[in-house]
């Protein structure tokens, strides 16, 4: 488990935690055993403001364990945007090849036709990350390639 998820998970722990029913029931009777009006006040407004800074902790901590479910997942508008780029790229792509062989043809057809939702979002719930095991080393592999040929051109000069 990564260091975010799991300082994720201790906020999340240490939220529901801290705010008990029994805790808050425990606070409400001491404030009530004081019969010091200004200081009740005082005390209430003291753990309404708890309780509040408590919600927006635990609210935080959803959005960000939202965030990280949002990087993971690909929406079914996001595969079928990808099957059709993907597909457009090969046939762009194959007459460019050396090879025209009945073989390629059915390999890519193959290729496409597991760019479909469900073999994604089955290959999703077994906790492939597509945007890591894929969008990464492309990343660094297009980095790669403009920093060899940036440097080419400043050598040639």
């Amino acid at each position: 488990m990564d260091e975010t998820l799991l300082a994720l998970n201790t906020a999340f722990a240490k939220s529901i935690t801290e705010v008990t029913v029994e805790k808050v029931t425990n606070k409400i009777t001491q404030i009530k055993s004081n019969h010091d009006l200004k200081k009740q006040v005082t005390d209430y407004e003291q753990l309404i403001n708890d309780l509040l800074d408590n919600k927006n902790k635990l609210e935080l901590t959803a959005r960000n364990y939202k965030e990280r479910l949002e990087q993971v997942t690909i929406s079914d508008s996001d595969i079928e945007s990808l099957h059709n780029t993907v597909s457009t790229v090969i046939r762009l792509v194959m007459p460019l090849s050396q090879s025209e062989s009945k073989t390629d043809e059915k390999s890519i057809d193959v290729l496409l036709n597991l760019l479909n939702s469900d073999t994604l979002k089955t290959l999703q719930l077994l906790g492939y990350n597509y945007k890591k095991a894929i969008g990464e080393p492309l990343t660094q592999i297009t980095s790669d390639f403009l920093k060899n040929k940036l440097n080419t051109k400043k050598q040639g000069l």
